[in-house]
């Protein structure tokens, strides 16, 4: 019996994780039994929480409660197939009827939905929690972005929009487990420059990025001993160790600003 669709969720991503660190770690039958329950879990919030009218998921199987949360944790789940994950995300953003939205702190799963969707230019346009702490004369981030609601006007996990800086809009991520490589893939929105580096164990990461007449100007530098590559626009570039230039022609993304 499925009672909370969230906390649903909550769990069966759990067990995707715990699953993937089991695969990771050769240890394929846990990883087997563990995937088999997530599945069953999201089969079930699927056929009994999918509203197909609103064409979102529902917080209860059996009342008419919607929320962000639960629709973002049904991105980061599978529970919907991958090619329909980006209109769920794009009404999840934009319907204005929800009964809760995300919090300051909940919005790191929406962005990491951002990024698993391949919409990660929407990150910029959906910062107005952080907008408003500077507004506050706040100096750091408040735990909730809901200026009655906030216990902590100094809270660390709201802090996360730092790494989704670094990620997302300079696009800097380990290409895999252990940072042995990087990818790099920026995503702008409307900044017309951005520079950045992040410290890595053989030395330091760091970019720097300017659009000029709908051409992207980049400058890569690796530390010695780390290669990767820059993935944009279905272009996949080799980045050795050192400085790395690169200019290509971008396109122009529509911005979605959540109704918050």
């Amino acid at each position: 019996m499925i009672n909370s669709t969230l906390l649903s969720l909550y769990y069966a991503h759990s067990l995707d994780c715990a699953v993937s660190l089991y695969n990771h770690t050769g240890q394929t039958e846990k990883a087997e039994k563990w995937d088999k329950l997530a599945k069953e879990i999201k089969s079930g919030v699927y056929a009994n929480c999918w509203d197909k009218e609103k064409q979102l998921f529902r917080d209860y199987p059996d009342q008419p409660i919607f929320s962000q949360q639960t629709n973002v944790m049904a991105i980061l789940c599978d529970v919907v197939p991958a090619d329909k994950q980006v209109q769920l995300l794009q009404r999840t953003i934009c319907y204005n009827k929800f009964d809760e939205y995300v919090s300051a702190y909940f919005s790191f799963f929406l962005f990491k939905a951002m990024q698993k969707t391949g919409q990660e230019d929407l990150f910029l346009k959906n910062l107005d929690y952080w907008n408003h702490f500077i507004n506050w004369g706040y100096t750091t981030c408040g735990e909730t972005g809901f200026s009655l609601h906030e216990r902590s006007d100094c809270h660390a996990w709201s802090a996360h929009p730092a790494y989704f800086l670094l990620s997302s809009v300079c696009g800097i991520k380990p290409a895999d487990v252990g940072f042995n490589k990087v990818t790099i893939t920026p995503h702008l929105g409307d900044l017309t420059s951005v520079s950045a580096s992040i410290p890595h164990a053989k030395g330091r990461i760091s970019v720097a990025y300017k659009l000029e007449n709908d051409k992207l100007l980049a400058t890569i530098s690796l530390p010695v001993g780390l290669s990767g590559f820059w993935e944009m626009n279905g272009q996949k570039i080799a980045l050795k160790e050192g400085v790395n230039k690169i200019n290509q022609e971008v396109t122009l993304t529509t911005s979605i600003k959540s109704k918050l």
